[in-house]
């Protein structure tokens, strides 16, 4: 067995996702040992104290998970630093008084030739500042500038320099930013800037008053439009926001390279930019819907929080063949919430429903190819296929109508 070549056995490994299975299998052969631990040290979580354990929060890849302290991997990078080299996907939780000398001993100076860095704040309820960690300044800056690094994940920090979002999205190929609160004085550390390299690009806002606002800035409020040129794939989830905001996606030029669209609304939708996106093959759109009685007979109707006032929705809807003309693929994400006492079903093909009354333009897509719902939580899907169905016969009969659930 040990006479095969040495990427067969990679290969093999690599099918198994089980820390268990995979353990078996270094022990059957010698010749599996090395790709086995490849495997099995390839994702890293590395948090502060022990007896604090951090919340795997949205840490939902497949596949074994080194989880450990600061202080336990440190002495595993001791004893066994052959161990560490495997690593390429390094998730590290810190707090504001994480001790940074040990993640340096752990990470310094054989820094393993990492693919992916996420730095989150242990605790998202209490605060932590970029700033006093000083990680921009520190020896550990060196990870950034890491040639293998290709994805980059910043979550629940304040104190973020303001040149450190252009700094990311000229280096990393994927980025990802989670409720930062940025400096609002002209904090900016010497960090290179260059062309926009990234290609996949996320955000969350919740609100404007995350952070406060004396003193920090939101993701927003950067002029970001004018480091998205090149951008191929964005995801936003925007919570509550200044009236008077402008939407990112009506600012600059920079739609014209992008290719997939995902917006989250956490509490109503917002609208929708009339331009063109020329480029635009996929959309996805993510927002809560409420589903309440109209008189006390009991008949319902669907509605959302500033959906049925402005006709966000209808108005997004009807435009799609002009702003989206190449459009392959629409998803909607649907939350729903039932606020009326009685049975939780959909109201009558009758009813004067919103959003979904207004789907004849789909007739005027050509190219579209998919049309799915995505309903949550799945105790209100009941029913709800077979209600879409009836009001979409066109993209059923033709099979490009979906459905899927979730919690």
């Amino acid at each position: 067995m040990a006479a095969l070549a040495k990427e067969l056995f990679d290969e093999i490994a690599q099918l198994v996702d089980d820390s268990t299975d995979l353990k078996a299998l270094s022990l059957a052969s010698r010749a599996f040992v090395w790709s086995c631990q490849r495997q099995l040290f390839r994702t890293w979580l590395l948090y502060d104290r022990d007896r604090e354990l951090p919340s795997l929060r949205k840490f939902t890849r497949k596949g074994p998970l080194v989880l450990l302290t600061f202080k336990k991997a440190r002495k595993l990078r001791a004893k066994h630093p052959h161990l560490l080299a495997h690593a390429r996907d390094l998730t590290v939780d810190l707090r504001e008084d994480a001790p940074l000398g040990w993640l340096e001993e752990i990470l310094l100076p054989q820094t393993p030739p990492l693919t992916r860095l996420a730095i989150r704040n242990q605790f998202a309820f209490r605060e932590v500042n970029m700033r006093s960690l000083a990680l921009t300044t520190s020896p550990l800056a060196h990870v950034f500038f890491l040639p293998t690094l290709c994805s980059f994940h910043l979550q629940d920090f304040e104190g973020v320099p303001q040149n450190f979002v252009p700094f990311a999205l000229s280096r990393f190929d994927e980025v990802k930013f989670i409720d930062i609160g940025i400096e609002k004085e002209a904090y900016s550390p010497p960090l290179p800037l260059g062309p926009t390299k990234t290609k996949t690009f996320a955000f969350i806002s919740s609100s404007d008053v995350l952070h406060d606002p004396k003193h920090f800035l939101t993701i927003l409020d950067i002029d970001l439009h004018k480091h998205l040129r090149g951008i191929q794939t964005l995801s936003i989830t925007l919570g509550l926001q200044k009236p008077n905001r402008r939407s990112l996606l009506e600012e600059g030029d920079w739609v014209e390279t992008l290719e997939r669209l995902e917006i989250g609304f956490m509490d109503y939708l917002q609208p929708f930019p009339q331009r063109s996106f020329t480029a635009l093959r996929s959309l996805t759109l993510d927002f809560p819907i409420l589903i309440k009685a109209l008189s006390t007979g009991g008949d319902a109707s669907l509605t959302s929080p500033g959906l049925t006032s402005d006709s966000n929705f209808e108005n997004l809807i009807k435009t799609l063949p002009t702003t989206a003309p190449g459009l392959e693929s629409l998803t909607l994400g649907i939350d729903v919430t039932f606020a009326f006492n009685g049975p939780e079903s959909w109201p009558p093909l009758d009813a004067e429903i919103v959003p979904f009354a207004t789907f004849t333009t789909m007739q005027q897509l050509p190219k579209l190819k998919k049309l799915h719902f995505d309903v949550s939580p799945s105790q209100h899907a009941e029913g709800f296929e077979d209600y879409v169905g009836r009001l979409f016969p066109g993209p059923r009969e033709a099979r490009i109508l979906s459905f899927s659930t979730s919690d």
